[in-house]
């Protein structure tokens, strides 16, 4: 007879990890729990950000707090939409994403030039609305609707990475220059 444990695999007769249980976490408690922790960031980003305009009145302060408050609604989004499977979910994120894309392109634009908001500019909401609805609701695609996202929050990004890069030139700073290359390696 055999003097082997119940728990060896049968090659040896010390304990192996190969008869052990396999513990696997949710994949949905996982991911959320992932951008529950991206929102917290993020949400200490946009109230920084808030607080910097109070204290200096500039511009892209504010305009950098609404782009990453509205990343986080973003995130939420998603959070509901992994749980729920819910349409409007999607929908509601990709409207964020356009809409904390355009923000943030739109701060670096104020901060390295002092871009000003004119009454036109406001039409690029309702478009970022209607594309996500087409994409989500009449193409039924979220495949379309990942891709053309995904490709304008990355150029966004690497665009805003550009605008600290020029303006770095202009009035060199250390602070400038991380923001750079953290916009320019996010979008990549």
């Amino acid at each position: 007879t055999s003097r082997r444990s119940r728990t060896s695999c049968g090659r040896c007769a010390r304990p192996c990890r190969d008869n052990l249980p396999v513990v696997t976490l949710d994949r949905t408690f996982v991911e959320c729990s992932v951008l529950g922790f991206q929102s917290v960031l993020t949400t200490a980003l946009a109230i920084t950000c808030y607080v910097l305009w109070l204290r200096q009145r500039r511009d892209y302060f504010l305009t950098w707090s609404a782009a990453w408050f509205l990343y986080v609604v973003r995130l939420s989004a998603m959070s509901a939409f992994l749980v729920r499977r819910d349409m409007i979910w999607l929908f509601v994120h990709q409207v964020m994403t356009g809409l904390s894309a355009m923000l943030l392109l739109v701060a670096a634009w104020q901060f390295s030039r002092g871009f000003v908001w004119r009454p036109w500019h406001l039409v690029a909401a309702p478009l970022m609305v209607a594309w996500a609805w087409l994409t989500i609701f009449g193409m039924h695609s979220m495949l379309v609707a990942g891709v053309t996202s995904t490709i304008l929050l990355a150029s966004v990004t690497i665009w805003t990475g550009i605008v600290f890069w020029r303006a770095r030139r202009q009035r060199p700073s250390g602070a400038t220059t991380v923001l750079t290359w953290a916009f320019v390696l996010w979008g990549v």
